[in-house]
């Protein structure tokens, strides 16, 4: 769960990044194949490179070069291009978010955790960061506060009610633990969730 951000002196790195970024969202929203999808990932990465070789103190681009590095399960490489971007900007919530998430696809929870509440702390109503943390202090069976980060969550934007019962039904060792089964009861009063929760009833 995340969002891109875009800076340049002149604009042009930024619509250049912004037209690849279109790009990619196409290709996701219209199911193109594991190997188109792998090869778009791979262009939106090597043009955060050629952006970094113009500007290499561009906060932004490394942090968006990290999320490119996270759409190939590159999960090192994103954590040490997140760390960049905080080394150059160490007030970017999405960058620590986004290093939470890195710090998730290699189990340091508690690691990312942390992350998260860095981003929390500079940015109190950051859905996201509020969202991901309640999946790392699930997956360290911290149920109760897990509850807590997804409740906070939904309070500030619902929509991401949404990606955690989709998240849910992706990963079986969420299913059945008490963070998924308390979400689920309280999922259902959502009629945009009613069906992967129905799905997750099921299994």
């Amino acid at each position: 769960f995340r969002r891109v951000l875009f800076r340049s002196n002149d604009g042009r790195i930024e619509q250049g990044l912004q037209a690849v970024s279109e790009e990619l969202q196409r290709v996701r929203q219209f199911g193109f194949s594991d190997s188109e999808l792998d090869r778009a990932r791979k262009g939106l990465l090597a043009s955060y490179e050629r952006a970094l070789a113009i500007d290499p103190k561009n906060a932004p681009a490394y942090s968006n070069r990290g999320n490119a590095l996270l759409s190939l399960h590159r999960f090192e490489d994103a954590l040490a291009s997140f760390d960049k971007a905080i080394a150059f900007d160490s007030k970017n919530a999405d960058a620590h978010c986004e290093r939470g998430n890195a710090l998730q696809g290699l189990k340091r929870y508690e690691d990312a955790v942390t992350s998260y509440d860095r981003a929390i702390r500079l940015e109190p109503n950051y859905a996201p960061a509020f969202y991901n943390r309640g999946v790392a202090l699930n997956a360290l069976e911290r149920y109760d506060a897990a509850l807590a980060s997804y409740d906070k969550a939904l309070s500030i934007d619902n929509t991401v009610a949404c990606a955690t019962c989709h998240s849910a039904a992706a990963a079986p060792k969420f299913i059945g633990t008490p963070a998924m089964n308390v979400l689920r009861s309280r999922s259902k009063r959502m009629s945009c969730l009613r069906p992967v929760c129905t799905a997750l009833s099921d299994t």
